[in-house]
């Protein structure tokens, strides 16, 4: 056991992070979690590079956070925030973000043993079309293409491949997804680039990700029955999340206009009621974003800028909270208490 660990379950069993948290029971946390999937339990043809959070740490962080907070829908925290609602102390929100299908075989078994209500954000076109997202399509491209000391260049970026063995692998892979993310260029230019960039190394190794991921337990997406049938019998919200994935603050007006309408008029369609939730892809977002979502009907958007959300936050700027499942979950909940992570 490390110091750190060691120190923050003195300051558990003492108290110290109750009395803690209880200095900012009034500000509401809210949790980011992507892909829920073990590796120990799945057999597959693959296994991302990118992490995967494990179920054992979903629900150890949710057994461990049950104890300190009061779990609460996002319409509830949106209320709380505007001052609508009555505070309750030390609110949490748990969201999950792009739609994976195993958020819904290996995460809600967990969220309703523990009563915790969610949102899922999806992207509609990716639903529709059963269309796996870009960085499981770049991952799975670079661990089947032989192009181990190969460049690719990115403007005036290059980053050499190094398949030597997984872990340099993997910090090539971080790299690449790290650049393209954050490209400061038009959505449009950026996705035109990826997918030449996907199609070339497809080709070369005569494997795409398009040819599993109906089923793959890592990249399958929700299916439109599927998400329809969670919104009816769970306490899960659906929210959106653009219909092609796009950063809306490198996207012109008129297109983020037409995906944050588009994606919630499917939505609408399928659940039989308002949309009025919203996750910025790659938490990319500007003013001009704020304003259409406000202007279309949504009620809140959340980000990826880390933080907790203070009374009267912006609810179109919601900070979040990553679960990464690199740490003890102790650690998680010190950094919420306001300790350094």
């Amino acid at each position: 056991m490390n110091l750190k660990l060691a120190t923050l379950k003195i300051l558990y069993r003492i108290g110290a992070l109750r009395t803690l948290l209880f200095l900012k029971r009034k500000k509401i946390t809210i949790f980011t979690i992507h892909g829920v999937m073990d590796t120990q339990e799945e057999s597959s043809s693959w296994e991302p590079l990118r992490p995967q959070l494990a179920p054992k740490y979903l629900e150890q962080t949710l057994e461990l956070f049950s104890r300190y907070y009061n779990f609460v829908t996002i319409d509830e925290a949106v209320a709380i925030l505007e001052g609508r609602l009555p505070s309750k102390p030390n609110c949490c929100v748990v969201t999950f973000d792009d739609g994976y299908r195993n958020n819904a075989t290996h995460a809600l078994p967990i969220l309703q043993k523990y009563g915790v209500p969610a949102v899922f954000y999806v992207a509609t076109g990716h639903t529709e079309e059963q269309r796996p997202f870009w960085v499981d399509r770049l991952d799975y491209a670079l661990q089947f293409a032989n192009i181990d000391g190969e460049t690719i260049r990115y403007k005036e970026t290059e980053i050499t491949i190094d398949k030597s063995n997984r872990g340099t692998l993997a910090r090539s892979y971080s790299r690449l997804r790290g650049i393209l993310k954050h490209a400061d260029m038009p959505d449009i230019e950026m996705r035109d680039y990826f997918d030449q960039l996907a199609e070339s190394l497809e080709k070369q190794s005569g494997m795409s990700i398009k040819q599993i991921v109906k089923d793959d337990p890592w990249s399958a997406i929700l299916t439109w029955d599927e998400i329809g049938d969670i919104s009816r019998s769970t306490e899960i919200t659906i929210g959106s999340h653009t219909v092609d994935h796009v950063r809306l603050g490198q996207t012109e007006a008129e297109a983020s206009r037409d995906q944050v309408v588009r994606s919630k008029k499917a939505i609408e369609k399928v659940i039989g009621k308002s949309c009025r939730h919203f996750c910025y892809p790659n938490g990319s977002w500007n003013q001009q974003a704020v304003d259409i979502l406000r202007e279309t009907g949504y009620a809140s958007a959340v980000t990826t800028d880390e933080g907790i959300n203070d009374p009267g936050a912006d609810p179109f700027k919601l900070k979040r909270i990553s679960i990464s499942g690199k740490k003890d979950p102790l650690f998680l909940l010190a950094s919420t208490a306001g300790l350094s992570r």
